[in-house]
C-alpha cells in the first residue's frame, strides 16, 4: 500500500486544463520534490492530493482511503500543509 497515491488526476479551472492524467505514488519514509517553472501546475497537483482543489476526475488515495471519502478531521490526522 502506497501512503499516497494518485490516478488519473484531471484537474480543470475556469474551463482550463491544468492537470491532466497524472499518476504519483509515494511510499512510507520518501521524499520527493516537484520542480519546474511558474504555471505547471505544481501548487494545483499539492492543493489536489490536500482535497483543497476541486478535481475533475480521477482518485486521490490516502493510506489505502479515497480521499473523496475521507472527513475533513480524518484528513488533518493524516497530512499537515
Amino acid at each position: 500500500m502506497h501512503e499516497i497515491e494518485v490516478r488519473n488526476l484531471y484537474v480543470n479551472i475556469e474551463k482550463r486544463n491544468l492537470l491532466n492524467d497524472i499518476n504519483l505514488n509515494v511510499e512510507k519514509g520518501e521524499l520527493i520534490s516537484l520542480v519546474g517553472p511558474n504555471g505547471v501546475g505544481k501548487s494545483t497537483l499539492l492543493r489536489s492530493i490536500l482535497g483543497m482543489q476541486r478535481i475533475k476526475s480521477g482518485t486521490v488515495i490516502i493510506r489505502g482511503r479515497k480521499l473523496i471519502n475521507l472527513k475533513e478531521i480524518d484528513l488533518a490526522k493524516e497530512i499537515a500543509y
